[in-house]
């Protein structure tokens, strides 16, 4: 039942590769294959942030350093599971991660989920960034903000004019009648504390900065990069207690202020 579900895994990986080396744009770090410099620096900001993360995890002394063994070594496994020409060289590469993985006591399990969690997160951060660059430049001089890009006003616009046929009285009239309502939820919806959010949208202003930065701006930069990434691996992710209702209403409201100002 295992090698089946492993064989069925892989050829899905196979085939999600296959499609994703087809788009122009990459989705992920793992699907990166242009070479122009936006998706040049994109791979830099993500292999500088797992190098800062991976020194903050050594500085935990012998299990800092054990846990950062545990992850490369399942990372090179897991790039061997997917690079495996045949099924029984996935199926293998697949078992032995898995043994590794449930070998592991409570405490380094613990500490390499945190660590994987933490390069995911950061290289969205940096994917964040790495796309807002990327459609900056894509806007040229006098030209509607994201022109052309299919899921944004402009590209909206665009469809409904010149695929759909439909006038621009019509879409006036249609948007004149629209009523736009704010809806907060009872319950929280985001696991994540406001302050590690925070922390994740710093890092991903820090990396816009860094293409204009030199000498001591870019020095500065980088520090305060590092104390970022540090302040996250010393952080609880996750609330340990029921929030009252005040401390929803400021999640709620920080939604508002981070998403829509």
């Amino acid at each position: 039942m295992l090698a089946a579900r492993v064989l069925a895994a892989r050829r899905l990986a196979a085939g999600a590769s296959r499609a994703l080396s087809a788009l122009p744009t990459p989705t992920t770090y793992g699907e990166l294959v242009e070479s122009d410099d936006a998706s040049s620096a994109y791979a830099q900001n993500v292999k500088r942030l797992g190098k800062l993360l991976g020194n903050q995890v050594s500085r935990q002394g012998a299990s800092g350093a054990a846990t950062v063994a545990t992850v490369e070594r399942l990372r090179h496994r897991a790039r061997q599971w997917r690079g495996a020409e045949t099924d029984a060289e996935a199926t293998e590469a697949f078992d032995t991660m898995a043994r590794e993985v449930a070998s592991l006591q409570p405490e380094m399990l613990r500490d390499v989920g945190r660590a994987f969690a933490h390069f995911l997160a950061l290289s969205n951060a940096a994917e964040q960034e790495h796309r807002m660059r990327r459609l900056e430049g894509s806007r040229g001089p006098g030209e509607a903000l994201y022109g052309g890009k299919q899921d944004s006003c402009a590209g909206t616009l665009d469809s409904l004019v010149g695929d759909e046929g439909v006038s621009l009285e019509a879409i006036e009239a249609a948007l004149s009648k629209q009523t736009l309502e704010i809806v907060l939820t009872a319950h929280p919806t985001e696991v994540h504390r406001r302050t590690v959010l925070a922390k994740h949208r710093r890092v991903a202003e820090l990396l816009a900065e860094l293409p204009s930065a030199s000498g001591f701006e870019l020095a500065e930069i980088e520090r305060e990069l590092s104390g970022v990434v540090a302040a996250l691996w010393g952080s609880d992710e996750l609330r340990r207690a029921k929030p009252s209702p005040q401390q929803e209403a400021r999640g709620g409201l920080a939604v508002v202020e981070t998403s829509l100002w």
